[in-house]
């Protein structure tokens, strides 16, 4: 299970259909969750706890993965993707498209993220 907060930061509710967030671990998707289809309410921000289903061998087949956990630190990428529409004044129904790639480090020893650096894109 993965806890993941969607924010809507914009003045409009957002209705979207399914979607899917994946994880990756130096470029290979080796994780997925999907996101179902919802809303979230104008500037708000909704929780959400989705089932995570990992690939283990295509973590352990990255020939990295030993070096980067003796140093002590993982470099994991996500990217969601959300589709849906927002109603301006209640007359104009606009399709828009909501993504979100992050990069962070997963400091292993201490069970913490750190240096995320995230990316977002909304497109009318």
């Amino acid at each position: 299970m993965v806890d993941l907060s969607v924010r809507n930061p914009n003045k409009v509710a957002f209705k979207y259909s399914d979607g899917t967030a994946v994880i990756r671990y130096r470029g290979e998707e080796f994780g997925e969750a999907p996101i179902p289809a919802g809303r979230l309410a104008a500037d708000g921000t909704q929780g959400m706890n989705l089932s995570l289903t990992m690939i283990a061998d295509r973590l352990l087949a990255k020939p990295e993965l030993f070096p980067d956990v003796v140093a002590g630190e993982l470099p994991i990428s996500t990217y969601a993707r959300l589709s849906g529409k927002v109603t301006v004044i209640g007359v104009f129904k606009i399709h828009v498209v909501a993504s979100t790639a992050c990069d962070f480090a997963v400091d292993i020893k201490n069970r913490s993220i750190g240096d995320q650096q995230c990316h977002y894109r909304t497109q009318l």
